[in-house]
Formats: structure tokens, C-alpha cells, sequence
């Protein structure tokens, strides 16, 4: 469990979180609920139309003779594609806030990202924006295993009456419910 624990602590440095805002997050803890956020938009804008011609592989190639010349007449199948191009854009942002204050809040990171796509058609490919519900999980939990030096401190309370065995236990229930 403490394990687990400290993975997931791990996890949030290596994606952004520095030591002045997990010291931040767990002040916040003490009093309030802490909140890891995840929201993202994504856009898609026509860039341009282009028209080009591409031969066909094969060839039809007829011999003419007459007054002792040969002629060659040769057809080829030449086909106009229309290709559509289209800018599409996406943001990631990754916060923690405190209690009900989604603005007050720390970040982790910020990404941005964008390519260009080729359709055979008019129709856009994706919405022309799209902002994603925010996905949400509490940390409050995980923060208030960690001791005075930011490391997660888990132990279970066997001399609770209410642990049976190292799994039964009110505080495995209680990790366990928050790590979901």
C-alpha cells in the first residue's frame, strides 16, 4: 500500500509537480479537499483546398503502321484528386486546486500541440472546437499520508479493534476508496 502510494506521488513529479507545489498541496490538505484536474481543448480549422493530377499506373498503347512507319499512339488515364487540409490543434492542462476553487490553483503542466491532416473531403473531420468536461479525481488522501519531509508515511492500526487481518481494516478500506 505504501508502495502504491508513493508510485502515484512519483507519478505527479514526473509529469510537473515541483517540491514548492507539493509542499502548496499539502498545506492545502490540512483544512481542505485537494482536487487534481485534468481539462483539454481541441480545435480544428480549415487550412486550404489543392488539386493535383496523378496518372494511372497502366498505359494503353496502340502500333499504327502504314507507308512502312510505325506510329505509337499511347493513352493514359489521368485522374484530378481534391485534397482538403485541416489544422488541428489540442491543449493539456494538468492542475490541483483547493476546496471549491478550481482557479486557485497549482499547475503541473501545460501542453499544446498541433498537426495538419489531409481529407478527400469538404466535411470537416472533428468539431471545430471541442472543450472536454474536465476529469477530476480527490488527492486529499494521498497528501495527508505524507510526513513533515514530503515522503508518504501508510501504516495500519492493528490495535484498532476493528482490524481483522492486513487487508480488513479501516485504513486499507480508506486508501483503497481514495485511490479510485
Amino acid at each position: 500500500t505504501g508502495a502504491a502510494m508513493a508510485s502515484k506521488l512519483a507519478t505527479l513529479e514526473r509529469i510537473g509537480l515541483t517540491q514548492d507545489g507539493l509542499k502548496q498541496l499539502k498545506e492545502w490538505s490540512k483544512t481542505k479537499s485537494v482536487t487534481l484536474r485534468l481539462k483539454a481543448t481541441e480545435t480544428c480549422k480549415f487550412k486550404e483546398k489543392k488539386t493535383r493530377e496523378v496518372e494511372a499506373a497502366t498505359k494503353n498503347v496502340t502500333e499504327v503502321s502504314g507507308l512502312g512507319r510505325m506510329i505509337n499512339i499511347t493513352n493514359k488515364n489521368v485522374t484530378t484528386v481534391t485534397e482538403y487540409f485541416w489544422n488541428i490543434t489540442a491543449s493539456y492542462t494538468l492542475t490541483a486546486y483547493c476546496g471549491n476553487s478550481p482557479d486557485d490553483c497549482v499547475t503541473f503542466f501545460t501542453r499544446d500541440s498541433a498537426t495538419t491532416i489531409m481529407t478527400n473531403s469538404e466535411n470537416t473531420p472533428h468539431s471545430a472546437a471541442t472543450s472536454k468536461p474536465p476529469l477530476e479525481t480527490n488527492i486529499t488522501w494521498l497528501l495527508q499520508s505524507l510526513n513533515d519531509n514530503l515522503q508518504v508515511h501508510f501504516s495500519i492500526n492493528r490495535s484498532d479493534s476493528a482490524c481483522h487481518t492486513p487487508r480488513r481494516n479501516q485504513d486499507i478500506t480508506e486508501v483503497l476508496s481514495g485511490m479510485h
